[in-house]
């Protein structure tokens, strides 16, 4: 697989793969079909893990924690999409990605901007996030929920809507979609 090292979008910049002629980058002619499904499958579990980590820990912690929780959602999409995605699919892939490392970036800044004695009277006393965090928040979670939901739709093209396997990916993608938007 193609590890790529994503550039923070402050930087002059954002490349999200070193290359697109890279030789293991896969085309569409060598996937191996067994691979391919044990992938979705993996994906799928590993998105849900990492859901169900953020659900359990409380809001604030979830609030606290978005942003990291999102980058790690969007590696494991990153690399997905770097392994069976080429043409098309891999730029409207990482288009969403970069979206959505984007609002990441600007939500850890966010998060890192806000005053002691916000951090203390959120703490203490029960006071809430301002209004910009929870809109850099919930931009953070539509963006997260489409660059998932981009991926998943590609990697059901690639399997097959009408296969067995295609219609199980695509049921397991509308249930994970909904808790995502749900949890965030």
């Amino acid at each position: 697989m193609l590890q790529a090292n994503p550039k923070l979008p402050n930087s002059p910049e954002t490349p999200l793969v070193t290359s697109p002629q890279a030789s293991s980058v896969k085309t569409a002619q060598s996937i191996n079909q067994g691979e391919l499904e044990i992938a979705c499958v993996d994906l799928i579990c590993q998105l849900e893990a990492l859901t169900s980590m953020a659900k359990e820990s409380g809001r604030e912690e979830h609030m606290e924690n978005a942003a990291g929780t999102a980058k790690k959602m969007l590696t494991r999409l990153l690399e997905f999409s770097d392994s069976f995605f080429d043409g098309e699919k891999a730029v409207r892939t990482r288009e969403e990605i970069t979206r959505a490392l984007h609002e990441s970036a600007a939500y850890q800044e966010v998060l890192n901007s806000r005053s002691w004695g916000s951090a203390i009277k959120r703490a203490f006393m029960g006071g809430e996030d301002n209004k910009q965090v929870k809109i850099t928040y919930e931009k953070l979670g539509l963006a997260l929920i489409r660059a998932c939901a981009t991926v998943l739709y590609h990697a059901i093209v690639l399997v097959g809507f009408d296969s067995p396997l295609g219609k199980q990916i695509d049921q397991s993608t509308v249930v994970f979609v909904r808790e995502l938007k749900e949890s965030w």
